[in-house]
């Protein structure tokens, strides 16, 4: 058993995968366990993972016999981790070497606090730093948009209370998730960018940015209609609402064939 259980899904990801296990692999706080969810890849990617399996036996991986999409990989993950902390990666973007150890100092030292996020570093296909800006800002922006983004750590006890991942809600299930979060647990902004977040142009992100905002809209309406929310989450999901979908009418359409 480990205390961090990292969760990586991955689907054709042969590209960055390698540096994206490495990652891990380089982190200074050792005790954590990697369990790889390849969602039916039918390029390199079976290979790269049985190399790094037998290469550190921290490693596992579990591969889907159809495609089941993010959310659905992720709980798949999950379901199989031991850990009392949890977080999870992408295949094509990067911890920086402390990144473990400054998220569970951080919930070690601090028991009221239930999830941790901490400011990224963009970088570009090639991986090279494209901004140094902090990226994230406090949890008081959640019902803005994503803040919590791609660098965190969250006790396990949040999986189980939330039922993991929604699989109805593919490109914003983990906002949906820091947003369920965010109803009666703890969240904590580290002033730290120890995460490489990858921007290309076949990224999720990229591709799907209109569907993106779309959902966002509908998760926030959701939240809107809370009763159990009061007067200033409720008003913070209508901002975030308009500011969504304003961005939703300014973001092209994908281009088709």
């Amino acid at each position: 058993m480990s205390k961090v259980s990292i969760v990586l899904p991955t689907y054709n990801g042969e590209k960055y995968i390698r540096e994206s296990i490495n990652s891990v692999l380089s982190q200074t706080y050792e005790d954590w366990e990697l369990i790889v969810i390849d969602d039916c890849s039918n390029d390199a990617t079976p290979a790269i993972i049985q190399h790094f399996m037998e290469k550190d036996s921290r490693i596992t991986s579990i591969r889907n016999l159809t495609n089941k999409k993010l959310p659905a990989s992720l709980n798949i993950g999950f379901e199989h981790a031991s850990g009392d902390y949890f977080t999870w990666t992408s295949d094509d973007n990067l911890f920086r070497n402390d990144a473990l150890s400054i998220m569970v100092s951080t919930l070690d030292n601090n028991p009221n606090t239930d999830l941790v996020y901490c400011d990224i570093q963009r970088i570009n296909a090639a991986g090279d730093i494209v901004s140094m800006k902090e990226f994230s800002p406090s949890p008081s922006f959640i019902y803005l948009y994503n803040v919590v983004q791609a660098c965190f750590l969250y006790r396990s006890s949040i999986h189980r209370d939330l039922d993991g991942y929604d699989t109805s809600l593919f490109l914003v299930e983990d906002y949906d998730f820091w947003l369920r979060a965010n109803r009666k647990h703890n969240i904590v902004h580290i002033k730290q960018n120890p995460y490489y977040y990858r921007m290309h142009d076949s990224s999720l992100s990229a591709t799907r940015e209109k569907e993106i905002r779309r959902r966002t809209c509908g998760i926030l309406r959701r939240e809107l209609c809370l009763p159990s929310q009061g007067i200033g989450k409720r008003l913070g999901s209508l901002v975030g609402i308009m500011y969504n979908y304003m961005r939703y009418i300014g973001t092209k359409s994908p281009k088709t064939n």
